[in-house]
């Protein structure tokens, strides 16, 4: 995601060789089905992301220092694509989530066949390393001048009164300090 704004923390991209190993414990953040699940009764009803849990359970094309995919068993929905997927031991981002695989099945009677699918809990993940690559890329192709870009602090003191729809205040955003 990239946000108008400078000053803020960034995702770590983990980067070392074998970084991802089948069976390891991983995470994902992110908005599966869009805004649908977010809102009730046609008003919003949460902003925050859904985090699920599973681990690696294939890596592409074999077992490798960098490879070129891999599969995690948490199911694929849209909207999730590009959602981080995340080491559970440091948090380092692994993958984003890019697809899923799809069961087809055939539904059939005496005078019409229906071909439909179903979704299965292998979703296909983008490695790290390529994610760095593209994103190294891209900000050659095109360089930003952040220096021009507010801090968070500023939008903050910017617009201080909550969301009028929403209700939203900056402190909804905020974590608690332990």
């Amino acid at each position: 995601m990239q946000l108008d704004v400078r000053e803020v923390p960034a995702l770590r991209l983990a980067g070392e060789k074998y970084y991802v190993q089948v069976g390891m414990n991983i995470v994902t953040i992110g908005y599966p089905m869009g805004t649908l699940p977010l809102t009730a009764l046609g008003k919003l009803n949460q902003v925050s992301p859904f985090i699920r849990h599973g681990i690696v359970s294939s890596v592409f094309p074999c077992p490798t220092a960098f490879p070129h995919g891999f599969t995690i068993d948490i199911m694929q929905q849209g909207g999730s694509s590009g959602s981080p997927i995340l080491r559970c031991d440091d948090g380092s981002v692994v993958g984003m989530m890019s697809s899923g695989v799809t069961e087809w099945r055939m539904a059939q009677s005496q005078q019409v066949s229906l071909a439909y699918s179903l979704s299965t809990n292998i979703s296909i993940a983008e490695p790290a390393h390529l994610i760095d690559k593209a994103l190294t890329e891209f900000r050659k192709r095109h360089p930003m001048n952040v220096g021009k870009l507010q801090t968070l602090a500023e939008l903050r003191a910017k617009y201080p009164k909550p969301d009028v729809d929403t209700g939203l205040t900056w402190d909804s955003w905020v974590q608690p300090r332990q």
